[in-house]
């Protein structure tokens, strides 16, 4: 899950102007690929992990969930 909590501090970051554009979805990807702290983590898993934060954040509460699972 410290893989999942780093991405999805990354995506409410991009999503915190209520868009994300390919830009910066590229650039967690580029993030995720080079960072050591990523080294033993399945990037394949990526897209999966972005949009099951995306969908959170599109929900009543979404925020409060998405900074919940960040903390824990």
């Amino acid at each position: 899950m410290e893989y999942a909590a780093l991405i999805y501090t990354m995506v409410l970051i991009s999503a915190a102007d209520r868009e994300m554009s390919d830009s910066e979805l590229y650039s967690i990807g580029e993030i995720v690929r080079t960072l050591p702290i990523f080294e033993q983590f399945d990037v394949d898993q990526l897209p999966r992990i972005a949009e099951d934060c995306a969908s959170m954040l599109g929900e009543d509460d979404g925020l409060e969930a998405v900074l919940r699972l960040v903390a824990d």
